[in-house]
């Protein structure tokens, strides 16, 4: 069928992290890898690309194709699906595990295994209570065998050697997951995730177009729950490992004295502050970013929105049928729970240890000295702090939080602001004020946010960086000078 949409075209899967574009008068216009031997991909590209393209199938149907059964659209659509399959370890019909990126960190497997990979004590005699019952195990979900896997720890790296039609090459780059990374992955998977749910109570783009290709009358070829099963357990592949014994997590009591390393409450509703830090077959990181603080607070939010409502889903493995385990949900649900709680503890770390009495927050602390890296504060360090405050103030509804992301727009307007060009410097050092694009339109999306809190001046503020947005690019178009300052 795939082959018939397409014309035969290979579908992608995978993205390389980086290419080289050769560009010349004398030879055509190519691509060419900048790895030696192997395909290079990791959880940063692999988690943005789901995300954009997500964001881009969005689009598509707002303006561009008019049916979900546009080819250009199922390109998109059936590329997202190749990726997510080739990102997750499970078992195939004959019961052996495919090689995914999610490579093994810490424990005894080699290779993921996501429908056991929380196979708990807990779940295991649960499991041998049921079968006494007389009831059935779906094999791919059965713990017997499988208690060791609460001890194994699986990422995508960020950096991944890819040989072959797909396998991933152990031994090539140092196996090193960082937290922005890693909340890539449930950013994008959550993304996709709000796609694919069942429990919308509406037809949508999915009924109207893969939902709709069927064998004769009954039989639908691509069954809607089986990809709900797909991007629960990718989005909470990263999440799963907050609990390992080699979690990233770092939590603080209310005293601020950190909690010792392997010793996650399975309750986090006495923790005040807490931070998530980059992983390395070395252990927990010691440096806590603003960069993966927010990542994750944008990241979680999404997970939060795409499973709200979860219960209600008929996907076998997330909400089997009448009289079968439902541990997949009742983690889901308590685990929804828990990353409020995070969140609202992620928060706190972020403005009682970053945020300086000028209200401007710092690029970095450490766990290991217990303190704040004092260095010259920069524009993108403010607008992940907005953009991280912003999204857990909405889920707490929490105006204390709010205001210290309004406080980090202010240090901008006192601190940064360049008023011979219009726009923000890219530090509080005033020597640089090339701002990338990626930068300009996170500063667009940051001041938006804030912007409904404001008034008088600052508001008034605010609005020259949208006026300087129309000036520099809507209408550049109509002039013949070229754009200049931002790069």
């Amino acid at each position: 069928l795939v082959g018939k949409l397409f014309d035969q075209e290979t579908l992608p899967g995978l993205e390389e992290a980086r290419v080289s574009l050769y560009i010349g008068d004398q030879e055509k216009f190519f691509i060419k890898s900048n790895a030696q031997n192997n395909f290079q991909t990791g959880a940063k590209t692999l988690g943005a690309s789901l995300a954009a393209n997500a964001v881009r199938m969005q689009e598509l149907m707002g303006y561009e194709v008019s049916s979900p059964k546009d080819t250009q659209y199922y390109k998109i659509v059936f590329s997202q699906i190749n990726k997510m399959l080739t990102m997750i370890g499970f078992k195939d019909m004959d019961h052996s595990i495919i090689p995914s990126t999610n490579r093994a960190f810490f424990g005894r497997h080699s290779e993921m295994d996501i429908f056991r990979y929380d196979c708990t004590p807990e779940k295991l005699k649960r499991q041998d209570e049921l079968r006494a019952q007389g009831e059935k195990i779906q094999w791919r979900e059965d713990c017997s065998g499988a208690t060791d896997f609460n001890d194994d720890y699986f990422a995508t790296p960020d950096q991944l050697a890819i040989e072959g039609v797909f396998l991933p090459k152990d031994g090539v780059y140092t196996k090193y997951a960082s937290a922005v990374g890693q909340a890539e992955i449930v950013r994008g998977a959550s993304l996709m995730l709000k796609y694919f749910k069942d429990w919308k109570g509406y037809p949508d783009e999915y009924d109207q177009g893969m939902g709709a290709e069927k064998f004769g009358e009954d039989v639908v070829i691509f069954p809607r729950g089986a990809f709900v099963n797909l991007t629960v357990g990718l989005s909470t592949a990263p999440i799963r490992n907050f609990k390992k014994k080699q979690s990233p997590v770092a939590l603080f009591r209310v005293d601020g004295t950190p909690i010792p390393e392997g010793e996650i409450p399975k309750d986090l509703s006495g923790i005040v502050q807490a931070a998530i830090t980059d992983i390395s077959q070395d252990g927990r990181g010691d440096v806590i970013t603003m960069e993966s603080l927010a990542s994750y607070m944008l990241a979680l939010e999404q997970f939060l929105q795409a499973t709200d409502g979860i219960s209600k889903t008929a996907a076998s493995v997330v909400n089997p049928p009448d009289k079968q385990s439902r541990d997949v949900l009742h983690a889901i649900l308590e685990g929804r729970n828990q990353i409020k709680m995070l969140l609202f503890g992620m928060a706190n770390f972020m403005i009682q240890r970053l945020q300086a009495t000028d209200g401007g927050f710092y690029h970095s602390y450490s766990l290991k000295n217990m303190k704040v890296k004092v260095e010259p504060k920069t524009l993108q360090d403010q607008i992940f702090a907005i953009r991280g405050l912003m999204s857990v103030a909405r889920i707490w509804q929490s105006d204390i939080i709010k205001f210290g992301a309004i406080e980090a727009y202010f240090y901008m307007n006192q601190k940064l602001w360049n008023s011979q060009d219009g726009f923000y410097y890219a530090s509080e050092l005033h020597t640089e004020n090339v701002i990338s694009p990626v930068l300009f339109f996170d500063v667009l999306s940051a001041v938006g946010e804030v912007m409904p809190a404001l008034s008088g001046g600052s508001l008034a503020q605010a609005q020259k960086i949208f006026n300087f947005y129309s000036n520099k690019f809507l209408d550049w178009n109509k002039s013949s000078q070229p754009l200049t300052g931002i790069y």
